[in-house]
């Protein structure tokens, strides 16, 4: 029976990411989507997976990640389901819905032009918006 260091390095569905992926936080989050989705059967287990991505990623890659920032990453950007784009007088305002709480949170601003942009971040960091 493999380790599961061994089961993550040797997935192949993990390998394409890995390589599909330039920038290690998309790498993160695309990783995290394919497990939400199915595509990527790995262990649940926590924090654990969160650093054995790191670790595959790491040892395939020449830009490293370092294991808190990954954490942090997930843990921050990861936890908030729904969200919108407001105007606002200085622009525009990415709200997200804490799901603990039910309270609106702020997440980032940005000019009307960064619209865009702001859509591309959400989506990245699996906030599904409203229209």
């Amino acid at each position: 029976m493999k380790s599961f260091k061994q089961h993550i390095i040797e997935s192949p569905a993990l390998v394409d990411l890995i390589n599909k992926h330039d920038n290690p936080f998309e790498f993160l989050a695309a990783a995290m989507n394919a497990m939400k989705s199915g595509k990527l059967n790995l262990k649940k287990r926590g924090a654990a997976n969160a650093r054995e991505l790191v670790r595959a990623w790491n040892k395939l890659k020449q830009k490293k990640i370092n294991v808190s920032e990954a954490i942090e990453y997930i843990t921050e950007y990861r936890r908030y389901d729904k969200g919108r784009i407001i105007p606002v007088a200085q622009g525009l305002n990415l709200i997200a819905t804490d799901p603990k709480t039910g309270k609106d949170v702020f997440i980032m601003s940005g000019n009307k032009k960064d619209r865009e942009k702001m859509e591309k971040f959400a989506k990245q960091y699996g906030i599904e918006l409203e229209k």
